[in-house]
């Protein structure tokens, strides 16, 4: 089912604004420590930003009654919790970071009922930007063991039936080719 809590024309400036910011690297390296050394300021920048959404968010939340939301993305650590504090949302929320090394600011709420994430760094880099250590439980990098194992390309050939030839696998997500994998695998 997808529900649109009328998010949808902010994640699209973000991700064209995403988009700019991989093709002028120079703005990441310099932006993510800005938002970094200021926690404080990048909350109070999100709340803002996303209170619209936290509101709706918790009217349609308590209609639907879903058990449990877990949110896995940085904005939603934000408004998901303002949804509970501020506008009655009653369905427990746990935000999932998968992050295993570093975590930013934006993952940093420090009102967010819990977090489930990768490594203690994460968790000790949450705590350093307000988050109480005690709301964080670490749960590992969530992936089948199988994939963390490196096979061979001899053994990645035989389980995937694939001859030794010279085989190209294109993916398209997340920032990816996007819309583009037509042109891209015409190439």
């Amino acid at each position: 089912m997808s529900v649109d809590y009328g998010f949808g024309d902010w994640v699209a400036k973000h991700k064209k604004s995403w988009r700019w910011q991989l093709a002028h690297p120079w703005t990441i390296n310099l932006g993510q420590p800005l938002i970094n050394a200021f926690p404080r300021t990048t909350q109070w920048f999100n709340r803002r930003t996303f209170r619209e959404f936290a509101r709706v968010a918790a009217e349609r939340i308590n209609e639907e009654r879903p058990k449990l939301v877990v949110g896995n993305h940085p904005f939603m650590v934000t408004a998901l919790t303002m949804s509970r504090e501020q506008f009655g949302l009653e369905v427990p929320v746990i935000h999932f970071q998968t992050t295993t090394l570093d975590v930013t600011s934006l993952w940093a709420e420090p009102k967010a009922e819990r977090y489930l994430v990768a490594s203690p760094v994460v968790r000790d880099e949450l705590a350093g930007m307000g988050v109480d250590p005690e709301k964080v439980d670490i749960v590992g990098y969530p992936v089948k063991q199988a994939f963390l194992r490196d096979m061979s390309k001899a053994e990645a050939r035989e389980a995937l039936g694939l001859s030794d030839t010279f085989t190209c696998l294109v993916m398209s997500g997340g920032e990816g080719v996007g819309g583009q994998i037509a042109t891209t695998t015409a190439l």
